[in-house]
């Protein structure tokens, strides 16, 4: 039997009831898949980063199926009461791990925490490269985690697997390495519910993503103002936390300028539960994001049943045919008539949501098992 050293940011292991963001709701339903469908070939270990654990005398190895051990620990932490920078006590529990693990393949999504490993077979899966979808942080930040790490990176990494094109466009650039494109699962959950869409006296809108001017909240509040002036009757649903005060308050200047509170809400954080009953409750999602390496969000509102409106951004830009044929209307929100044009006509005749096309493509077990055909080839070589 295998050995397999996965290295990913989980924050709960109560799977679905919180999270830190999309790479780690990914990891917890990949997670979940490993633990479900019991692929008794493999002996995994997980060392699960996560930021919210802060207990150091409850680290302790944990068996959650047969073949699946976890070890969750902090992402910072102090030595000799001293704090050291997080890259570097990733590090140490990493090698610490791969010593007495002894892993035939170390499988890391973050591609920092595999430098120094030799060894075993060296897998990294990269949700973001460079500046792609990164936010600056701070100028000696930016240099490493944009400069000095892809670079180093590369030295201990034998095979590149990306979520999205536009990652691997760019790696392509800079390695020589093998490099795979393999897309982020979506929670089975998602799939438990039809939604029947019935002509109806009011449009009930959801979005869900974080309130950052890249998510571009902005323009979907303008369009579902722009669909209230022509007359129809509708309401927003805004799902997410405030991560940027600046822009929290000029949307919420943006509502009061245009009166729009009473139709226009917003829910703050929830978790996957939460998020599927307000997906039940809706009509049409709507996710204007204006860069994505995946983007998630867009087709856990198809899975649910939701006819949805998205920029062309991430997956969807990638494989445009298929998502309009399984019922997305694709739009560019900076043309606003033309957009507005389009989101009435498509929520005139909304289509009914092809969800076995969708989770033929994206399910956690189709995505695992491409994971697994890349263990076999670099173990076979």
């Amino acid at each position: 039997m295998k050995k397999v050293l996965l290295i990913m940011p989980v924050s709960t292991l109560d799977f679905g009831s919180s999270t830190k963001g999309g790479v780690d709701s990914v990891c917890q339903i990949l997670i979940k898949d490993l633990i479900e469908n019991k692929y008794n070939n493999y002996r995994f270990r997980i060392l699960a980063f996560n930021p919210k654990f802060k207990e150091k005398n409850n680290i302790s190895l944990t068996k959650i199926s047969p073949n699946i051990d976890i070890l969750q620990v902090p992402t910072q932490e102090k030595i000799n009461n001293i704090r050291i920078p997080s890259i570097i006590v990733n590090l140490i529990r990493v090698h610490r791990e791969v010593r007495e693990f002894k892993p035939d393949i170390v499988h890391s999504h973050q591609a920092p925490w595999l430098i120094g490993i030799k060894g075993p077979k060296r897998i990294a899966t990269l949700h973001t490269y460079k500046n792609i979808c990164r936010n600056p942080v701070s100028f000696l930040n930016d240099i490493f985690y944009a400069k000095l790490f892809p670079w180093l990176c590369n030295f201990y990494i034998d095979h590149y697997t990306c979520v999205g094109k536009s990652l691997a466009l760019a790696l392509k650039n800079d390695v020589k390495k093998t490099t795979s494109i393999i897309g982020n699962p979506l929670n089975p959950l998602y799939f438990e519910q039809t939604i029947n869409f019935k002509k109806l006296t009011n449009l009930k809108f959801i979005t869900c993503a974080l309130l950052t001017k890249r998510k571009r909240i902005d323009s979907i509040i303008k369009l579902i103002i722009r669909l209230y002036q022509t007359g129809i009757d509708v309401e927003l649903t805004i799902i997410g936390p405030n991560v940027d005060n600046q822009y929290w308050q000029e949307l919420h200047d943006l509502i009061e300028k245009e009166n729009a509170s009473q139709y226009i809400t917003f829910v703050g954080s929830k978790n996957t539960g939460e998020i599927k009953e307000l997906y039940e409750n809706s009509h049409i999602g709507i996710f204007l994001s204006s860069e994505e390496t995946f983007g998630l969000a867009p087709l856990e509102m198809l899975a649910s049943g939701l006819p949805t409106i998205s920029s062309s951004v991430g997956i969807i830009e990638e494989r445009s045919e298929f998502f309009e044929r399984i019922g997305t209307c694709i739009i560019d929100p900076t043309q606003e008539e033309e957009a507005l044009a389009k989101v009435i006509a498509f929520t005139n005749q909304p289509p009914l949501i092809d969800r076995d096309a969708l989770k033929n493509e994206f399910s956690a077990n189709a995505v695992n098992n491409q994971y697994f055909n890349i263990y076999k080839t670099l173990l076979n070589a």
